[in-house]
């Protein structure tokens, strides 16, 4: 019955230290997925406006996101902005890196993102949510 007891132990704190690290390593997966649905998306807005005459981004098309992010585009005749979203209710909600946001320039950030983690970080920068 002891050795049970040691057993049950060892696997409930094999667990402790586990299950945490697998959930960040699912969001940074997220991340990594809405940062290329982004990019993707991004062309396709690059190849809209080429082909357009006059070349304008309005009545271009963008795929509502996925599973855990929903992108809302703002188009106007010579720019866009994408902004990811975390969807409610899913495990990408109140996330650190908060909003992802990319325009037709390139430029990238996070609005919405927080300074703290439950794994000790104390600042989240762009590079950490976008991956470059």
């Amino acid at each position: 019955m002891i050795e049970l007891m040691i057993v049950v132990a060892i696997v409930g704190i094999l667990a402790a230290v586990a299950y945490p690290s697998y959930t960040e390593y699912v969001k940074r997966t997220q991340r990594s997925a809405i940062a290329s649905l982004l990019a993707e998306q991004t062309q396709a807005l690059e190849r809209f406006y080429s082909r357009a005459n006059p070349p304008t981004y309005i009545g271009a098309t963008v795929v509502d996101g996925n599973t855990y992010y929903k992108i809302t585009p703002v188009l106007t005749a010579t720019d866009f902005t994408l902004t990811a979203d975390p969807r409610a209710g899913t495990m990408m909600a109140g996330d650190k890196c908060g909003n992802f946001v990319i325009t037709n320039t390139g430029a990238r950030s996070n609005s919405g993102a927080t300074s703290g983690t439950s794994t000790g970080s104390t600042s989240v920068t762009t590079k950490d949510c976008w991956g470059r």
